[in-house]
């Protein structure tokens, strides 16, 4: 037996918002500019653009924000009472060295 299902579409804009589609549609917006903006400064190719969109994700995480619903202004690490350690960041692409242990 096959159930119905009724969809109703709504188009937003900046000036009438029926639901938070507009706000996340802007959040993804800022990640993305966040992300080629680190990949700009990083020179590096665009092999490594998913590392880039998970380091701005990290830094968002522990970035203070109105947006955080519990307690404005705290970042969402804090929040779940997780230190932000945002002293311990470094720029995207920042040249690294890998110890190999010998085998």
């Amino acid at each position: 037996m096959a159930a119905k299902v009724f969809l109703e579409r709504y188009f937003a804009s900046p000036d009438s918002p029926k639901s938070a589609t507009v706000k996340i549609e802007r959040f993804w917006g800022t990640m993305r500019e966040a992300t080629d903006a680190c990949m700009l400064a990083s020179g590096l190719d665009q092999c490594y653009r998913f590392y880039a969109i998970m380091f701005v994700i990290h830094v968002y995480n522990r970035s203070m924000t109105a947006a955080n619903k519990i307690d404005p202004g705290e970042a969402p690490y804090r929040t779940l009472g997780l230190d932000e350690e945002l002293q311990k960041l470094v720029p995207f692409g920042n040249p690294c060295t890998v110890a190999k242990s010998p085998t």
